[in-house]
């Protein structure tokens, strides 16, 4: 990277693009006919969650489950510029969906996305066969893994109040707020295309989430196999992989693998913090989303 990032710079940077605030070093405005007028494959396998709701651990999962064991980590955001053109301002721009267009034929591409339903394009919602996932995780643990990754590139970072408080403002919140994310997708759970998958699951009961996740994508698996996924996608393999070849050196985003523990950063928190995150989630109250309940 030319030097560390400042606030005061990535401030200036965002933009409105129907209704939810975006950054241009990530996704420049003058991408978004492209974007929304990508062709899906009915093949295709998208994993759709906030960013640090366990995005790289659920596309592991699918590898797996296609039976692909991977040595590595790394896959483009489809509607983000790739990493190297952002942390380099010399390097050719290239977006994730030119990537992704560019994949085989002959099997099922999986990939990403962190945008709100809304603005995912419409022909994964129109083309019988894709598959979306929807992983959504505890908003506190989301921002939280947020603030530690991000601390990590600012210069001028916030401290964890202010941060939480920016990530719940829509006119700062890249990608839009959680809040807004979770409804969006939450509003499309029965789309005959969306599995919608809590993390905690994933933690707590793994080997039937699994089970649930291989079963929507029609690749039931056996007890067998079932342990295979389970063995080959710990926090320990996931970061071994990540220690041989690690993605986005130099960058601030080496460690993209956090902990993934879950209703833990609750425990850092301030009681103003907890507060806050409670009354965003009353803009909930109308779902069945969990965390109105667990989060107290």
């Amino acid at each position: 990277m030319a030097g560390p990032l400042r606030m005061e710079n990535w401030e200036k940077l965002l933009y409105v693009h129907r209704g939810v605030t975006f950054h241009s070093s990530f996704i420049p405005p003058d991408c978004w006919d492209e974007i929304e007028t990508f062709q899906a494959r009915p093949s295709d396998i998208c994993v759709a969650a906030a960013m640090r709701s366990g995005t790289h651990w659920m596309l592991r999962i699918i590898n797996l489950i296609l039976g692909t064991d991977s040595q590595s980590l790394t896959s483009p955001i489809f509607e983000a510029v790739l990493i190297s053109a952002v942390t380099n301002p010399d390097a050719p721009r290239r977006m994730g969906y030119q990537v992704v267009a560019e994949l085989p034929t002959d099997r099922p591409r999986v990939l990403y996305t962190h945008l709100p339903a809304t603005h995912v394009p419409k022909s994964f919602w129109n083309t019988d066969g894709v598959k979306i996932i929807y992983v959504i995780r505890n908003p506190i643990d989301v921002i939280k893994s947020g603030f530690k990754l991000d601390s990590n590139i600012f210069s001028d970072f916030p401290p964890f109040s202010t941060y939480l408080k920016m990530t719940f403002d829509p006119k700062q919140a890249h990608m839009g707020t959680w809040i807004n994310h979770a409804r969006s997708f939450w509003e499309r759970r029965n789309h005959k295309n969306v599995l919608f998958v809590y993390y905690e699951d994933l933690k707590e009961s793994f080997q039937p989430t699994v089970a649930s996740i291989a079963n929507f994508l029609e690749r039931p698996l056996s007890q067998g196999q079932l342990d295979w996924v389970q063995e080959r996608s710990t926090l320990e393999v996931m970061r071994a992989i990540q220690a041989q070849c690690p993605p986005n050196k130099g960058t601030g985003l080496e460690t993209i693998i956090d902990r993934g523990l879950s209703n833990e950063a609750i425990k850092e928190c301030s009681d103003e913090d907890v507060a806050l995150v409670k009354s965003q989630l009353q803009k909930l109250a109308d779902t069945d989303i969990r965390y109105l309940k667990e989060i107290q």
